[in-house]
């Protein structure tokens, strides 16, 4: 296996798991916020989901290597 391969495997990976982990929080808020809910706690609340998305990306556009696990 070559460094380039490891590389972009680690990337490949790190997108995966930013991406599975969001999932699950989206389903879960999907679930759990009403409709009575404000627009402000949705936003919060839509925001924490995705936290991981949006540190993935810019992390591979800084071309930065994503880290293993994202708490």
């Amino acid at each position: 296996v070559r460094a380039g391969d490891r590389i972009q495997n680690t990337v490949r990976g790190g997108c995966y798991r930013s991406a599975w982990r969001a999932a699950g929080r989206l389903n879960a808020l999907i679930d759990e916020v009403g409709f009575g809910t404000g627009a402000a706690e949705a936003a919060d609340r839509l925001e924490e989901a995705v936290v991981d998305v949006a540190r993935a990306v810019e992390e591979m556009r800084a071309g930065l290597t994503p880290i293993e696990h994202y708490e």
